[in-house]
Formats: structure tokens, C-alpha cells, sequence
């Protein structure tokens, strides 16, 4: 029973888009300036990059998230190299149907299934460590929520694998290999999907958030200090972010109203990109204030 279809799925829902976060302080000129380059970097990724990072380098001192990008994609490549000896052994035992060829098939389909519930574990502890490397001070989601279904699912995938190395039959693990596809399709990819979303979402409202705090206070500095002959850049660049800040959060509410229409218990492809989409709009206003920024630091 080939199970690769169903972890193709996962895959193909699997795009996780984040940055990190840090925190702003500002109370003195060098500090806005400082914050403003912070807030810069921040907006740099919102062309973001993909989750699954198949070429990560290790590098002493990686954080949990590097390791964890890491050991995904090592596992992914040992996956592959299993699956075309899965294959192989299948192909053979279907060719000569022989005991010899029949317990080939067993070791390699065995060892295929195990790899792919490793695959699938990492996989979640990948989403878990984004999940723990947001920000969440700005949402109302709950990263609590969040991470008890990354666990559920875990425990799904953990039990599962135990089960698959107790089998000592190639018939036994046909019906494992269906329990492993229909779980796949009916609950670790819909609701990792919609967290999917939701941490992507959650990375727009924190981005929005600083972009608020900084734009204000960069404001309040430049309006006490700025010269006569600069105050119509000023106004002209007060309008501007206003306009910013108006679109992206009009964008953020029509984000909301997307989510609400995502399932978790069926295929959601469709309607998780949908409302991807829609944040990236909010995204894009975000990125427009990089330039503001940029042009107000010559200022102060």
C-alpha cells in the first residue's frame, strides 16, 4: 500500500511563511533610529520564504527552529532514498511473487512506513517550533489551541509508528498504511493547515502592531524637531502611513472573515490559500512603509 500520496498532501499544505520578531524600544533619537532599521528587516521577509527549507546549512550555535528545518530536510531526503527501495521490493514481489521476494517487500515497505511517520513527526515539530517562535502578544489567537493540536496529531503519528514496527507481515501493514492515509486526509492536514494560517496571520498582526508603534512615535519625535522648510514632508509622510495603516488593518478584517470559513476536519486547500492571499495583500500595504521609513531616517 503506498502511503506517499497522502504525505504529498501534507506537503503541498505545508508553506509556512514567518519571520522573527524583536522587540521595539524607543525613547531617544538613537533608539528610533535603531527601531526604524529593526522594523525595516522585519518588513524585508514579508516576501517570505518557504517552511520547508530543503538545502538548510548547519551552523554552530542553531536555534531550535534552524535544527528542527534541519532535521526535516534530512529526514525528507532519507525518506526519498526509502521510497524508491520501497518501490523496488514491491515491483519485484508483484513481478515473481516468491516467499524471498514477498519478505523483501516487507522489510522495505516496513521500513518505508516508519520513515514516513518520522517524516510526519518532524514535520509537526517544525510547525511547532514557528508556532513557539511567534509572536503572539498582538492576536487573539491562542497559541495554547495551537500547539495541543500539534500535539494530538503527534500522538496520532507516535502511536501509529509503534504499531507499524510491531508488524511482522506484509499483510498487516496494508490496513496501517489506509489508517495512515485516511487520518492524513480527514485530520493532521486540515487543521495543520488552518494553523498554517493562523501563525501566518499572527506574523501580520505583530508586524502591523510595531508598524503602529513606530510610526507613531517616529511621528511625535520628527513633528517637535522637523524645520519650517520640511514640514509639508512631514504631513505628506503622516498621510501616507495613515493610508498604511487604514488598508492593512481593512485587509486584516477581511483576513478574519476568510478564517472563519476554513474547516478543520476536510480538505480546506482552497479556502487556506484563499485567505493567504488576503493577508498578503495586507502584507504588501506593509512592505509599501519600508520606503517611509527609510526616507524619514535622513530626516532625523
Amino acid at each position: 500500500m503506498d502511503a506517499y500520496t497522502g504525505l504529498s498532501r501534507v506537503n503541498q499544505g505545508a508553506k509556512i511563511k514567518l519571520m522573527p520578531i524583536y522587540r521595539l524600544i524607543v525613547n531617544s533619537k538613537l533608539s528610533i533610529v535603531k527601531s526604524i532599521a529593526v522594523l525595516l528587516v522585519l518588513l524585508a521577509p514579508l516576501t517570505f520564504s518557504s517552511l520547508i527549507s530543503h538545502h538548510s546549512s548547519l551552523v554552530l550555535g542553531q536555534s531550535p527552529l534552524e535544527l528542527s528545518k534541519e532535521n526535516y530536510s534530512l529526514q525528507l531526503t532519507k525518506l526519498n532514498d526509502t521510497h524508491e527501495a520501497y518501490i523496488t521490493a514491491k515491483s519485484n514481489y508483484l513481478s515473481f511473487k516468491s516467499a524471498t521476494a514477498k519478505n523483501d517487500a516487507f522489510i522495505k515497505t516496513k521500513e518505508y512506513l516508519h520513515q514516513v511517520d518520522e517524516l510526519l513527526t518532524l514535520y509537526l515539530k517544525l510547525v511547532r517550533s514557528f508556532s513557539d517562535n511567534a509572536n503572539w502578544q498582538s492576536s487573539n489567537f491562542s497559541k495554547e489551541e495551537q500547539n495541543n493540536i500539534i500535539q494530538e496529531e503527534s500522538t496520532f503519528v507516535s502511536d501509529h509508528q509503534a504499531k507499524i514496527d510491531k508488524a511482522t507481515t506484509l499483510e498487516e501493514l496494508t490496513p496501517l498504511a489506509k489508517d495512515l492515509k485516511t487520518h492524513l486526509e480527514e485530520s493532521t492536514n486540515p487543521r495543520i493547515n488552518k494553523i498554517i494560517v493562523t501563525l501566518d496571520i499572527v506574523q501580520t498582526q505583530s508586524t502591523s502592531e510595531k508598524f503602529n508603534q513606530l510610526s507613531a512615535r517616529v511621528n511625535e519625535f520628527v513633528a517637535s524637531r522637523i524645520k519650517a522648510d520640511n514640514k509639508s514632508l512631514l504631513i505628506n509622510w503622516q498621510s501616507e502611513t495613515a493610508n498604511i495603516k487604514e488598508k492593512t488593518q481593512n485587509n486584516l478584517n477581511l483576513v478574519l472573515q476568510s478564517f472563519t470559513k476554513i474547516k478543520d476536519d476536510r480538505n480546506n486547500l482552497y479556502q487556506a490559500a484563499q485567505t493567504l492571499k488576503v493577508n498578503k495583500q495586507a502584507k504588501d500595504e506593509l512592505k509599501k512603509s519600508k520606503d517611509l521609513f527609510e526616507e524619514m531616517l535622513k530626516v532625523i
